[in-house]
């Protein structure tokens, strides 16, 4: 039976009287004698069957639209907490002190009921309205301190340990960052004085001339690093270590340990990580445990605020279930997680599915300020700004319908958090989502991709009302955009994919104060044959493309210089010329042996340095 002819029935059965029409059909003065004769009579077989058959059917029914009544009464409310949960008026960020704040707020039922009729025409299951987050297997932070325990590397005989003396000249030696002032890790780093970088297992620590002054085989796994005056802050998956380092040798300050490591950030002498642990109920504390209302979940995000002078620590917490992405201002910090939640439609029949980023956010003290609620997924850290305190996202809801609004842009203020400003009209064509965004103050450009490639400039200057001011159209897309001047006036390059999804493309864009469009003609990267590519070469290092601190960029003033490796065996850089006929021309091809995805350019004082395995390439920029 289908379950729109069982829902049809069961709305035309009268429960209150249903066995009074069962009961009207039955003769019952047929079966029994007169009262006074005490006498009973025997009642045919098939009557009794049919008093039974009726009997069980009545019941049946009663017991149907009942359940059925019970489960769509249930559901309903459910909706209402999900849409109150999911609400964008909803700001809360919950602290969490206790195992009952926990049972609470977190360990709810948010499970829709099914009714006996869906079970039984096994319409489909209904899914919980929270996802569990990935289980992992984990433990507490250990932040145990090992002094002056040695890692002492001998010079190599005759090195100094200080870098050459030279004169003053071209220099760009930080990595290309966010947000200005801090700082991200990375596999390699320059202070002006020395170039540190990790290739595979090897640690290596050069000077100017190109001597290799520490060369050290790494029993584990480190990700990224930083320096920050004299110390090292090396950072693996499960475990971070802090060095001195004097020009010769590395002395061990600190070491602690962590799950897992997310990402972090360096704001002059405070060290702030993102690290995740699992919570276990049995030895959880609930110290500065936040919860956002919705991720329902066992994942811990940390952020630890580490001082690099005192060696002290603090830390505050936010309860997730999945990845997180991080965006930090620098005022804030926001904490970005995909929740996919299920509910039922207007019908209450169909289960759909809608995608809520929730942004849990924090000062640099670790206060906790709120979370906001945006329905749709952000691509990535781009897809969040911060400006004169308001937060703008960016987000695509790629499980709307075609009648749904697929991208936009929400505003905050920061002293409310409610939301002022909102714009999801004719951001992307047809079925577009976003595939990059960067901000510039009053400015966002966003660019989306289905077929074409358009690049748009939204006003952002009345946060009340963010508008489209120009949209330009061209194959293919950006995977990054980056804002740069020219003798004062405004640019953007992009790197992203040709049409074909494959060739590697960098597109020059000018913002004329009216509209932003394309200058020159793309310059194409491809490892095949194909009709307008400017350069042909043998695999593509994929990597470099889609790591925004991998690229080395310098401004003169007059030209732009783009750094990144091409090949596993070539670094390319790149001139941007805004004046000439070809926009962009290779300026150096560098060939030597590199690590694939590791190597890092630095222009110091007129001087290319580029890291490689074990291996550190010099020659003059000019």
């Amino acid at each position: 039976m289908k379950k729109k002819s069982v829902e049809k029935l069961i709305n035309r059965i009268d429960i209150d009287n249903n066995f009074d029409k069962i009961n009207n059909r039955i003769n019952y003065d047929k079966y029994v004698t007169d009262a006074n004769e005490k006498k009973i009579k025997k009642a045919s077989p098939l009557k009794i069957l049919a008093i039974s058959v009726g009997s069980i059917y009545a019941a049946l029914l009663l017991f149907i639209a009942i359940d059925y009544a019970g489960c769509s009464t249930y559901n309903k409310n459910l909706i209402e907490k999900h849409s109150e949960m999911f609400s964008v008026d909803n700001t809360s960020l919950y602290q969490l002190n206790s195992k009952e704040d926990y049972d609470e707020y977190v360990n709810k039922d948010l499970k829709f009921k099914t009714s006996f009729i869906d079970k039984v025409v096994n319409f489909f299951a209904t899914k919980d309205a929270i996802n569990e987050g990935p289980a992992i297997n984990g433990g507490e932070v250990d932040w145990e301190v090992d002094w002056e325990v040695g890692w002492d590397e001998e010079m190599a005989p005759g090195d100094t340990g200080n870098g050459p003396t030279v004169e003053e000249g071209e220099t760009s030696i930080g990595t290309n960052i966010q947000t200005q002032g801090l700082d991200e890790a990375d596999y390699s780093k320059c202070d002006g004085k020395y170039i540190y970088s990790l290739t595979n297992d090897y640690f290596e620590i050069y000077d100017l001339n190109g001597a290799t002054l520490v060369s050290k085989h790494l029993d584990y796994h480190y990700q990224e690093l930083y320096v920050y005056e004299e110390s090292i802050i090396l950072l693996g998956y499960s475990n971070a270590d802090i060095y001195k380092f004097d020009g010769s040798k590395m002395i061990l300050q600190n070491s602690f340990e962590y799950l897992s490591y997310n990402t972090s950030r360096l704001y002059e002498d405070t060290l702030y990580l993102v690290t995740c642990d699992k919570l276990n109920q049995e030895t959880e504390t609930y110290d500065d445990l936040y919860y956002d209302g919705c991720t329902k979940g066992n994942l811990v995000y940390s952020i630890v605020k580490y001082d690099l002078e005192n060696h002290t620590y603090d830390s505050v917490r936010n309860l997730n279930r999945g990845v997180v992405t991080l965006y930090a201002s620098n005022n804030h910090f926001y904490l970005a997680t995909s929740v996919y939640f299920y509910q039922k439609d207007e019908t209450y029949a169909n289960v759909v599915t809608k995608p809520v980023t929730v942004v849990s956010i924090f000062d640099f003290d670790l206060n906790a300020i709120g979370a906001v609620r945006i329905v749709g997924n952000v691509l990535n850290q781009f897809s969040m700004d911060e400006y004169n305190n308001y937060f703008r996202i960016v987000t695509t809801n790629t499980s709307a319908s075609e009648k749904e609004r697929l991208n936009a842009i929400s505003i905050y203020d920061l002293s409310t958090l409610e939301r002022v400003g909102y714009l999801d009209e004719k951001i992307g064509l047809d079925r577009q989502v976003v595939k990059s965004v960067t901000f510039d103050k009053d400015t966002c450009y966003v660019v989306t991709y289905e077929n074409t490639d358009p690049l748009y400039e939204i006003d952002l200057s009345d946060v009340t009302s963010p508008k489209i001011v120009s949209i330009y159209k061209a194959p293919g897309y950006s995977s990054y955009l980056h804002k740069f001047e020219i003798d004062g006036q405004k640019y953007l390059f992009g790197i992203g994919y040709d049409d074909d999804r494959w060739t590697r493309k960098i597109s020059i864009y000018i913002d004329n104060g009216t509209e932003t469009t394309q200058i020159g003609k793309d310059f194409k990267i491809a490892d095949y044959t194909y009709n307008g590519v400017d350069l042909l070469v043998p695999y593509l290092n994929h990597l470099a493309f889609d790591n925004h601190k991998a690229l080395f960029i310098y401004n003169d003033g007059s030209d732009l210089f783009l750094g990144f490796k091409v090949t596993t065996t070539s670094y390319y850089i790149f001139k941007i010329d805004v004046d000439a006929e070809n926009v962009v021309s290779i300026y150096k091809q560098i060939d030597f042996e590199t690590s694939f995805n590791h190597s890092r350019c630095y222009l110091i004082n007129g001087k290319i340095y580029i890291t490689g395995y074990k291996e550190l390439y010099i020659e003059s920029f000019r």
